[in-house]
């Protein structure tokens, strides 16, 4: 029962923070790109890359941050659609920039706070 009390409320807490952030920065910076997705894709797998380093051990704390909080934060299946949608529109260079950020970013992301 712990452990999904770990999980569930930092989902929830996650899920919430994506929420905030996304209409914090919804397209007011560039019009027609997902900025706050890639934003929070980024950042969060820069603070997972922190939380394997140092809590992996803590299975309460990797749960409900790791598990719980990055995986409600961080958003795959929007990335997908987001990326799906530049593609139907005809939108192929701007759909592989953002899958490329996405990506490469990501990975770079998460050994920079893992190797902090």
């Amino acid at each position: 029962m712990g452990t999904l009390l770990f999980v569930g409320i930092g989902a929830a807490l996650g899920s919430v923070s994506r929420y905030d952030i996304t209409k914090f920065i919804g397209a007011r910076i560039i019009p027609n790109f997902p900025l706050a997705t890639l934003t929070i894709n980024l950042v969060g797998a820069f603070c997972l890359g922190i939380i394997v380093r140092y809590l992996l051990h803590d299975s309460a704390w990797y749960l409900f941050l790791g598990t719980g909080f990055c995986g409600g934060f961080t958003t795959f299946s929007t990335m997908i659609n987001e990326i799906i949608e530049f593609s139907l529109a005809k939108n192929i260079h701007v759909a592989l920039v953002y899958l490329s950020f996405s990506l490469l970013g990501g990975i770079l992301l998460f050994f920079g706070g893992f190797f902090i």
